[in-house]
């Protein structure tokens, strides 16, 4: 594929390291618009060297120096990333050590309550008939998010041959940063697909290529009106952040009340959480242990979020 995004003196390097990033399996969406600016900010300046010198980096740094701080950083980021990959064919560039913007404090994620997450699927089950397509299939979606911490497009994207009941497991095929990963399911949630698979057998063709989860209209469900849904129940249920140092809840907090879940559970059973994080993280799909490390902290933060119960029953474990 020919370049024809960027416009630089670097725009072939710029090129190469954004494919180089993808086959890694980095999407590396975002930061194109970032790498962008960059590309115009060299053209913009006449900047005719194949290398980056100390000295364009430092004009770059003031011309981003009335954007946000978490945009600076961003920005930087990907500089810094490039900084590194351009060195490593042109040994006189100059290669940025470490990002001088220091990015913003996140609010740590929402973490569902049993207590909330039993709400959430009675909510469902209330609109639930056992003819209603479209109703067992979003009760459905809810409690497989919730109990297997899957990403929500994950989950709508599954086929019918990814689903293994006899041997309760689903195949996740190309999930985030296109990682293929088998999903062991418990026996009371590969029931209750199994209760969902009848109904919806009455509905369409059963070919294995057909997708899992169809709405009334026969076709995909979308994460949109799913999304929807969901806000619309936690509305109804009065479940937000009430104001605490933590981000509000959406349907990814399911996946974040799995990983908590799981690893307050090893807890329980005097498992060494630390030891059991590569587990967790191969099974949620996380591209490096930075990812799923942030759960621990989650976990450690529990009785600082009034909400969660869990804390109370495993807090002198922790």
């Amino acid at each position: 594929m020919k370049n024809n995004i960027y416009k630089s003196v670097l725009k072939n390097r710029i090129f190469n390291f954004i494919n180089f990033k993808q086959e890694q399996g980095y999407r590396y969406e975002g930061e194109i618009s970032e790498i962008r600016l960059f590309d115009n900010f060299l053209l913009k300046e006449n900047y005719n060297k194949q290398l980056l010198s100390r000295e364009i980096v430092d004009i770059y740094i003031i011309s981003i120096k009335n954007k946000a701080l978490k945009t600076r950083h961003n920005n930087f980021s990907v500089l810094k990333e490039f900084s590194i990959y351009l060195k490593m064919f042109e040994s006189k560039s100059y290669k940025i050590m470490k990002n001088i913007f220091r990015n913003p404090p996140r609010k740590k994620s929402y973490i569902f309550s049993e207590k909330e997450i039993s709400l959430l699927l009675e909510s469902f089950c209330c609109h639930k008939k056992n003819d209603d397509l479209a109703s067992i299939t979003n009760y459905t979606i809810l409690g497989l998010l919730a109990f297997t911490g899957l990403r929500i497009q994950e989950c709508l994207n599954l086929n019918i041959k990814q689903w293994d009941s006899e041997n309760r497991l689903l195949f996740i095929n190309k999930g985030k940063f296109s990682k293929d990963r088998l999903i062991p399911l418990d026996k009371s949630v590969n029931d209750k697909l199994k209760d969902f698979f009848k109904v919806r057998s009455k509905y369409k063709s059963m070919d294995e290529d057909e997708l899992l989860f169809i709405n009334r209209k026969m076709t995909r469900v979308k994460q949109a009106t799913f999304r929807k849904l969901f806000n619309n129940k936690l509305q109804e249920l009065n479940i937000s952040n009430n104001g605490l140092n933590c981000r509000a809840p959406i349907v990814h907090s399911l996946r974040h009340y799995f990983a908590a879940t799981t690893l307050l559970n090893w807890v329980k059973i005097g498992r060494n959480t630390n030891n059991m994080l590569p587990y967790l993280s191969t099974y949620m799909g996380h591209v490096s242990l930075d990812s799923t490390q942030i759960y621990l902290q989650s976990v450690k933060e529990l009785n600082e979020i009034e909400y969660v119960k869990f804390y109370q029953t495993f807090k002198k474990n922790i």
